[in-house]
């Protein structure tokens, strides 16, 4: 069976972006080799935003071992490969 998705839900006066909520508490053994998928959307209107990640995540990212990163930008499903 798949895996079920991790779903980061903004709280008022909460300031974290996805990806550090996602992998705070993850240990590498588990993120080494993954793919990180990020989709945000506004809570007014349903529509995605596009969610490419910050330097400051990319960073974490690169340094959990995630070797890729797909995220919705400007329509479309773009990739990183790291």
């Amino acid at each position: 069976a798949a895996p079920k998705p991790y779903v980061y839900k903004y709280r008022e006066g909460l300031n974290l972006h996805a990806e550090v909520s996602l992998l705070h508490n993850k240990s590498k053994k588990v993120t080494k080799g993954s793919t990180m998928y990020i989709a945000g959307e506004t809570t007014k209107t349903g529509k995605l935003l596009t969610s490419k990640p910050c330097k400051s995540c990319t960073s974490l990212i690169v340094a959990m071992g995630v070797a890729r990163v797909v995220y919705y930008s400007n329509g479309e499903l773009e990739e990183i490969n790291l």
